[in-house]
């Protein structure tokens, strides 16, 4: 928090006062384009600019004051005059859905923008829709919109591709549920062998790979929203959001948690690189195989007493202490 902090600091430090930016203490913020890159903008504040970036793929549209698609109704690069004029405290903003100095604020509920004279620069997101967030603007929220498929994150100020490695805010919404007093079970946003279970106490299952109130399922289990359990990969559907693995070593379980350790996930069962069907136990335990499906674990399964797996037969041989291992 202290570096991300000092870093904002630094970059506000460093920007230089702009003829687009009022000089008035109580003049509102607003956001510009860049006029060199369109993938950038600035947030005006206080007779300040704050360098932000779009996404990538995106640039910057004056019409709705986002990040947009090229070439969509609202991409404005390369319009020779692209940039309307600052917003004046007596009209409502040009910036997005914030209310003007006569209304009152419809979004004073969710208000987290700092108080008291000069308040610094600060965006945030909607905390019921990751889609939206503000932008704090004399103290008053200013709502505005992600592009469409994109989440607000919080870390980075600016809207992130939703379940990249950027996007918190499906995750922070859960657990915000549980801390609330909600006893259900949530799916994870993005990983499709995760889930957050409320009625857990987090001191309890929190460990420094996972968050509060955060939970797996054991591999190569995945989690069910529709039943809130735990089944096998072909009893649940996972897609390109809640994205699912073929890896042991992707279920944090089998991380290590000491500093010198060979983590356990390497002696545990893959199909990556394998055709469908019955291999060998890829974590070297003779008497157990796999069931593979796209590079997925099926299942686990184990030959009878006295026999070992043979990759070359696909099947359960007896074991022979003279013969070659299959």
């Amino acid at each position: 928090m202290a570096l991300r902090l000092a870093l904002f600091l630094a970059v506000i430090a460093a920007a230089a006062a702009s003829p687009r930016c009022p000089q008035e203490a109580n003049a509102p913020s607003f956001l510009y384009a860049d006029p060199d890159d369109c993938t950038k903008f600035y947030m005006c504040s206080g007779g300040v600019n704050i360098p932000m970036s779009c996404p990538a793929n995106l640039r910057f549209s004056n019409v709705n004051m986002t990040c947009a698609h090229p070439g969509s109704v609202h991409d404005t690069c390369g319009n020779p005059n692209p940039n309307p004029n600052p917003p004046t405290p007596a009209a409502s903003t040009s910036s997005g859905s914030g209310p003007s100095s006569t209304t009152p604020n419809p979004y004073a509920a969710k208000n987290q923008c700092p108080k008291g004279p000069n308040p610094p620069p600060h965006l945030y997101a909607d905390p019921d829709d990751c889609s939206q967030f503000f932008m704090c603007s004399n103290g008053v929220n200013i709502l505005l919109a992600c592009p469409s498929g994109l989440h607000f994150s919080n870390y980075r100020d600016t809207c992130v591709h939703r379940g990249s490695s950027y996007d918190e805010c499906e995750v922070e919404q859960a657990i915000r549920k549980c801390r609330e007093g909600s006893a259900d079970v949530l799916p994870h946003p993005h990983i499709c062998h995760a889930y957050f279970n409320c009625s857990k106490d987090p001191s309890r299952i929190l460990m420094s790979n996972f968050k509060p109130f955060e939970m797996e399922c054991r591999f190569p289990e995945v989690f069910d929203p529709s039943t809130k359990q735990c089944v096998g990969r072909r009893s649940a559907t996972c897609d390109a959001i809640r994205k699912t693995t073929g890896h042991p070593c992707d279920y944090r379980y089998w991380w290590c948690r000491t500093r010198y350790c060979v983590p356990p996930c390497l002696r545990a069962a893959s199909c990556i690189g394998q055709s469908d069907g019955f291999h060998a136990h890829s974590g070297g335990q003779l008497n157990r195989y796999v069931l593979c499906q796209d590079e997925y674990v099926v299942s686990i399964r184990q030959c009878p007493v006295s026999d070992i797996f043979s990759e070359d037969q696909g099947t359960c041989v007896p074991f022979n202490p003279q013969a070659q291992i299959p």
